[in-house]
């Protein structure tokens, strides 16, 4: 056991009980046990203040660049590059969100990243842990075909939609 001279006893059995509660949560509770705790009213109201810019739509998702550090500072500190309606409940039905501080190349591995997680949980059933594990597959297809200088920021939604179009093709010939 850690001790830290300067950390009062009362605190550090606070900080150590609640890192051992939040160690019992598996990863696949994380978000029924992160739901359970927010308040939607407050997060209507936080969503409000968020600053958000449309870029299109892929395959009826509405994509956003959203200012990231407004989500982790006011909704959830866990919010990283971007988010699916399947994975955090404070994203609305059929949205994606991500960070307005990626380059191009990555917003749209990003969104192919979303909406391929979104997919495998909600059509395919598949869990949080295994449907990323998918989006990584297919996100690192585009990272290693596609040269950074090569995307430009028109090119975000058509390159999304083009690796998304050929995994939705592949997975159809597979299950086939």
């Amino acid at each position: 056991m850690i001790y830290y001279s300067h950390v009062h006893y009362n605190q550090y059995f606070f900080i150590y009980s609640m890192i051992d509660k939040v160690a019992k949560i598996n990863l696949t509770d994380r978000k029924e046990y992160y739901n359970s705790r927010v308040n939607k009213r407050d997060l209507e109201i936080e969503n409000k203040g968020l600053k958000k810019v449309f870029l299109g739509t892929i395959a009826g998702f509405k994509i956003y660049i959203v200012d990231g550090n407004y989500v982790r500072d006011k909704i959830d500190t866990d919010f990283t590059n971007g988010g699916n309606p399947a994975r955090y409940a404070y994203i609305p039905p059929n949205t994606v969100w991500i960070d307005w501080l990626l380059v191009p190349k990555d917003s749209a591995a990003c969104i192919l990243h979303e909406i391929v997680e979104y997919i495998s949980m909600r059509r395919d059933g598949l869990s949080y842990d295994r449907a990323h594990d998918m989006a990584l597959l297919i996100e690192n297809r585009l990272r290693r075909k596609e040269k950074e200088d090569d995307v430009e920021k028109e090119d975000i939604i058509t390159l999304a939609r083009q690796y998304l179009v050929r995994w939705l093709i592949a997975i159809s010939k597979h299950k086939q």
